[in-house]
Formats: structure tokens, sequence, C-alpha cells
């Protein structure tokens, strides 16, 4: 009895993953946001000053933080990706994970998606947005790149 395993067919995009996928992506980019300004707040400038106009507050971070908060950020999406099935802690509360097309999910697959977010992150992430919206498989251009989706988990 020499049976082949039944070829498991390519995952395929949920069809309301996209809504899913923004929201996901504010909640990290918040959190990546609080260790920006706990890093502005260590190392970086920041004001605050209240006139007749009203309050401003701002950080800033230059030199080395600043690389250190883009390593950091990197960091964040290729690690937890990479080695916590797919999912950041967005995607984690979303209920949805990034899944290669074919083969397992090996880092990789990760690093070309997160390298990618350079280009993807443009305007606010907008030409991400726009890409998954025109994309038959709703990816971006770093899932794309990689040979990966998102689907719900």
């Amino acid at each position: 009895m020499n049976e082949q395993p039944a070829s498991t067919p390519a995952p395929t995009p949920a069809q309301n993953v996209t809504g899913s996928r923004i929201v996901a992506g504010i909640i990290d980019v918040i959190l990546l946001g609080i260790v920006f300004i706990i890093l502005s707040a260590l190392f970086g400038d920041s004001e605050s000053s209240s006139g007749d106009d009203g309050s401003s507050f701002s950080v800033s971070l230059s030199g080395l933080p600043l690389i250190l908060f883009i390593l950091i950020s990197f960091g964040y999406y290729f690690v937890l990706e990479a080695y916590n099935q797919g999912q950041t802690l967005g995607k984690k509360v979303m209920g949805i994970r990034v899944v290669a097309i074919e083969g397992p999910l090996a880092p990789s697959k990760v690093v070309v998606r997160t390298l990618c977010r350079v280009v993807d992150g443009f305007l606010f992430y907008l030409v991400a947005v726009i890409v998954i919206a025109t994309s038959q498989r709703k990816q971006r251009i770093g899932d794309m790149a990689a040979g990966t989706i998102v689907v719900k988990a």
C-alpha cells in the first residue's frame, strides 16, 4: 500500500480579510508608535508647549536612536510573523495570519515581506491598500514578492 498523500490546495485569501488587515496594521502601527514615543522620551527631543492657540507636543528621533527604532520595527514584523504562526499582535487580535502560497512560511519569505514594507508603506500604507484592493489574491507588494497571502487564522 503505497498511497500518495493528497496534495493540499494552495491557500486562498478570505473575502473579508482586507478590512481585518487594515485594522491589524493600525494596531501594529499604534504599538510601534508607543515604542517610538518611549525611545523619544529616553533618547530624542521632545517638546510640549501651551499658548493662546492651544497646546502642542512633539517628539523626534535622530542618529543611533532612530536606527534602533527602525531595527525594532523591522524586527517586530520579522520575529512575530516568522516565529508566531504568521501573526503580529495586530493580526492575532484580528484573527488573521500570513501563509506561504506554496510550502511552509519560511523565514526567508518573511524577510522579503518585511523589507518590502519600505515600498508598501509609502503615504501611510496607501500604496499597500491600493495594491491589496486591486490584486486578484488581495496581496500587497511584499506578499507578491515573497509568495505569501493573508488568510483567516
